[in-house]
């Protein structure tokens, strides 16, 4: 699977469950390393850098993440759907793992 198609399901579900995202992959205009989705959920800044296979972080995307988590921030790298909702459904208080 893509990286991309990975981005596509997991915005499907934050769509059907309402909870608000930016997608920044694919924006010529965007920083360099800039995690692939930034979501606001609870009140908790959530940043979701998508990979699949043994595709590993960038050094950009590294430093992105070090500046996330200094501020308080959560920064993951889900590698399937079910990693995503299993992370999302846990900063939401309603762990289903």
């Amino acid at each position: 699977m893509r990286e991309s198609r990975l981005q596509s399901k997991i915005i499907s579900y934050l769509k059907a469950n309402g909870i608000y995202y930016v997608n920044t992959y694919g924006s010529g205009m965007t920083a360099k390393g800039v995690p692939d989705l930034l979501i606001c959920l609870n009140g908790k800044f959530i940043a979701f850098e998508c990979k699949v296979d043994n595709n590993g972080m960038q050094p950009d995307q590294k430093i992105h993440e070090i500046r996330i988590t200094r501020s308080n921030g959560k920064h993951y790298c889900p590698r399937t759907l079910s990693e995503a909702v299993s992370i999302i459904e846990k900063e939401r208080g309603r762990d289903i793992g």
